[in-house]
């Protein structure tokens, strides 16, 4: 769990967004932080896609403010959504992950 609160502290989430991503309660969520449990499989494969992409949003944006920015921002390539909104599934996390990779990569859509 550490490393989860440590992505929440990281993205800013609280911890009603980290349990909505995670798709789980956020009075379980709550529950396995004080008890310092560990994370289910399915739990830790999201928290390792939203470790990468945390990773990649450092490495295009160069900071954490600028990434912060862009996570909240409506994005016209991504349909007029900002990225922070598509975190809750695979697909969206990966389509995410795809934006940032295009920008690194100086492909504007």
């Amino acid at each position: 769990m550490e490393s989860v609160a440590y992505l929440q502290t990281n993205f800013g989430f609280t911890n009603k967004e980290m349990s909505h991503i995670l798709a789980i309660s956020e009075s379980t969520y709550q529950r396995r932080i004080r008890a310092k449990s560990r994370l289910t499989q399915d739990e830790t494969e999201k928290a390792i896609s939203l470790s990468e992409l945390y990773a990649k949003g450092i490495e295009v944006f160069r900071n954490q403010a600028d990434f912060d920015t862009w996570l909240q921002t409506k994005i016209p390539a991504m349909g007029n959504q900002r990225p922070v909104d598509m975190l809750t599934s695979m697909i969206g996390r990966q389509y995410v992950m795809d934006e940032l990779n295009r920008i690194l990569h100086g492909i504007f859509s």
